[in-house]
């Protein structure tokens, strides 16, 4: 097994603790967040909540990204849905680039990000 597809798997498990642990971090942050009846990235969307989402996305998503890498080059060349999950991972980095209330227009980017990001 290569250097990428350790870091790769290292990547893996670690891109699930940030994104566990600082969701439930930000869901302690967000005083009346009701994770049954509210999405995700409204622990993104302002107070002491949105740093630690917004952040932990774009780390998760980088974290991912590495994943997806270091997946393709343990199973070699020519695996095609390696290149959906690269975009996945990126399209994750964007939903916390751009807030779901950030001022291009009207948290539409976010809207744009997230939708590629579950499509995907």
């Amino acid at each position: 097994m290569g250097s990428l597809a350790l870091a790769g798997g290292i990547c893996a498990v670690l891109g699930f603790l940030v994104f566990t642990g600082s969701v439930l971090a930000a869901v302690s942050l967000k005083p009346g967040y009701d994770i049954a009846n509210q999405f995700l990235s409204q622990l993104g969307a302002g107070g002491p909540s949105a740093p630690v989402f917004n952040n932990a996305v774009i780390l998760s998503g980088i974290l991912l990204l590495v994943f997806f890498l270091g997946l393709h080059s343990y199973l070699g060349t020519g695996k095609f849905g390696v290149l959906f999950g690269v975009l996945a991972s990126l399209a994750l980095v964007g939903v916390g680039a751009f807030p779901v209330n950030n001022a291009l227009g009207s948290g539409q980017m976010h809207n744009y990000m997230s939708y590629a990001f579950f499509i995907l």
